[in-house]
Parts: structure tokens; sequence; C-alpha cells
């Protein structure tokens, strides 16, 4: 594998690591099924603040899982069909109103697990074409 290649798989695996895992963390952990509420505060929480920092004076910065997804998506990906499906899924995650009680909770969550399945394969087809191992 090239250096360029390396770098571009390590770039994926952050995407995986850091978006494709926390954007759906805790939903998974929720029954859908049975308590609406529950799964769309889930969602809230998984998608809005996917990563949390504290900064030096306490306060606590949060990034959504579509805010890092358009930080950190490399370039040389940016017109991959996978990416542009997830790009386009990251497009309507954040167009969700929290509030509306009308909100279709079950989509909102089959759009933040594909989303997250696409990751894991844009990862999964730049270790094809780059070379390297598949560890998950």
């Amino acid at each position: 594998m090239t250096a360029g290649g390396d770098a571009l798989v390590e770039a994926v695996e952050d995407l995986v690591h850091d978006v494709a895992k926390y954007m759906v963390f805790e939903t998974r952990f929720v029954d859908g099924l049975n308590d609406k509420n529950a799964l769309l505060e889930a969602l809230r929480v998984d998608l809005c603040s996917t990563r949390k920092t504290r900064q030096p004076d306490g306060s606590v910065q949060s990034e959504s899982a579509w805010a890092m997804w358009n930080r950190m998506l490399p370039t040389e990906l940016s017109d991959h069909p996978l990416a542009l499906k997830v790009s386009a899924s990251m497009i309507e995650l954040s167009r969700v109103d929290w509030d509306d009680s009308s909100v279709d909770v079950d989509r909102v969550a089959l759009i933040a697990m594909e989303a997250s399945t696409s990751i894991r394969s844009l990862l999964d087809e730049v270790r094809q074409t780059c070379g390297g191992e598949n560890n998950g």
C-alpha cells in the first residue's frame, strides 16, 4: 500500500470509529418498537451530539454526525457513490425537527443505520482499492 493509500484508509477508519460507530451508539440499546420517545431521544443524542468535548473553561462542546462527516471526509472520496449516499443521508438527518412530535422516528433511525452501514462499506471499498487488511 502506498503512503497515500495508508493515509486514506486511516482517514476512513477514523470516520468509522468517530462517526459510524457513535451516530447509532445509544440507539442500539433502545427498544424502538415499544418506546418511540426513548428512541427519538437516543437518536437526538447520537446524531446531534456525536462527539462531546470538554473545553478548558469546563463547558461542553457538541458536534453533530453531519458536521463530523463533512469535516472528516477526505476530499478524494467526495464523489464516491457511497460517500454521496452518506452525504445525502446526513443532509436529511440535519433537517430533522427534533421538537416536532410528528417526526417519523423509525425513518430517522433507518436513515441513521443505513448511513452508518454505508460508512463501514466505504472503508471496505477503500481497503480493497488501496490494499490493506480488514480489521473490522
